[in-house]
């Protein structure tokens, strides 16, 4: 039985490309809630409405750029951005642009496939589905780890990944609006990066490739020489 090893959640060195980050970001809600608040600009346009609703070609890239007023919840989201997004220095650029990008694909899809059936209401906005992105990433690569929620209560990893995808199906059930069906759709996009190009993608290919070596063994047939079938002498004489 492996025995879980306590992480404890708190703030790492932040690698030059994550602060940059966290300060962009920083600044460009600043500008949103100036634009918005102060200047009074249609701003708004840019996030995600439904198909009947306001939709606009732009939406579905323009909606990461806009986060609302509702600042709590911002912050929030990037004290968890700050925790976690120093855990992708193993990933190269490329690596990083493509689990993000399988992630925003994961929900974008979902998101129009659901709208277009016609049963989605309400907006969506913001980045924080790349958040959920990343904690399951870190219960998928940590999962015998134990996490001390609230800095006390040690939660395994691995609750982490299933817990997210859990909650966020209910959020779309309970609540069916774009910015639900996004969350349950970046847990399935992350889910398909991690089985498909994540780390894990290396193991499954060689346990498909296991298999079909072993489906390929099965068809031969052993034969024991001289005991199996019967031997000839040159003249067709049959001993």
């Amino acid at each position: 039985m492996t025995t879980a090893r306590p992480v404890s959640l708190e703030l790492p060195p932040q690698p030059p490309w994550a602060r940059n980050t966290l300060i962009a970001l920083f600044v460009l809600y600043a500008l949103e809630l100036f634009s918005r608040n102060i200047l009074h600009l249609p701003i708004d346009l840019g996030i995600w409405m439904p198909l009947r609703g306001g939709f606009a070609p732009w939406q579905p890239v323009t909606h990461f750029l806009i986060q609302g007023n509702g600042v709590l919840w911002v912050v929030v989201s990037g004290f968890v951005l700050m925790l976690l997004l120093p855990s992708t220095s193993d990933m190269t650029t490329r690596q990083r642009a493509e689990f993000f990008g399988l992630t925003a694909l994961g929900g974008i899809s979902l998101t129009f496939a659901l709208d277009l059936l016609g049963i989605l209401h309400g907006p969506a906005l913001g980045w924080s589905m790349f958040v959920t992105a990343l904690i399951v990433r870190f219960g998928l690569l940590n999962p015998n780890a134990s996490v001390l929620l609230f800095f006390v209560i040690p939660v395994p990893a691995s609750l982490f990944v299933w817990a997210t995808g859990v909650l966020s199906f209910l959020g779309l059930l309970a609540t069916p609006s774009l910015g639900t069906a996004e969350y349950f759709g970046a847990f399935l996009g992350t889910m398909f990066w991690w089985r498909f190009r994540g780390p894990n993608a290396k193991r499954h290919a060689l346990e498909r490739k296991a298999a079909s070596i072993q489906k390929e063994l099965r068809r031969f047939e052993v034969i024991e020489g001289g005991k199996s079938r019967p031997q000839s002498t040159d003249d067709g004489t049959v001993h």
